[in-house]
């Protein structure tokens, strides 16, 4: 009899514990999951930036950069940071530069920039990709 009360009081511990261990599974409602923010919005969606063409100024350190950007979003925008990302011939990224546009893009506009400065240029650059990292609503 202590034998098989033993027993009961093991595997009741048991349980207990295997209860405790087992993860809380209850699904997270969908309107619970984070959402886009205007700003991010404004970057993925409302603002467009091309680069027409990047090239080597200032004897050949200086990134410089022909890009035009389109407001199709119905706010105003002001400040938008660009980050261009250098890569090397076998495609490595070996270095990135950020600057600021400090000018407001009106709603439904958009802008032209020639020769914009955007820092020093990587001897070994043989690529650039440029995108808009931020930008501040109005």
């Amino acid at each position: 009899m202590k034998i098989v009360k033993g027993v009961l009081i093991g595997l009741g511990l048991l349980f207990l514990i295997g209860c405790r261990a087992v993860p809380d599974e209850t699904p997270v409602p969908a309107s619970t999951h984070p959402k886009t923010s205007a700003k991010e919005d404004a970057i993925q969606h409302q603002v467009k930036f091309t680069a027409s063409a990047w090239r080597a100024g200032g004897f050949g350190t200086v990134l410089m950069l022909d890009f035009f950007v389109a407001n199709h979003g119905g706010v105003d925008v002001k400040d938008i940071e660009i980050t261009c990302s250098m890569y090397g011939g076998s495609g490595t990224t070996i270095a990135r530069t950020t600057k600021t546009v400090y000018t407001i893009f009106k709603a439904n506009s958009s802008q032209e920039f020639l020769n914009f400065n955007m820092g020093f240029l990587r001897s070994q650059t043989e690529n650039v990709r440029c995108e808009i990292t931020d930008l501040v609503l109005l």
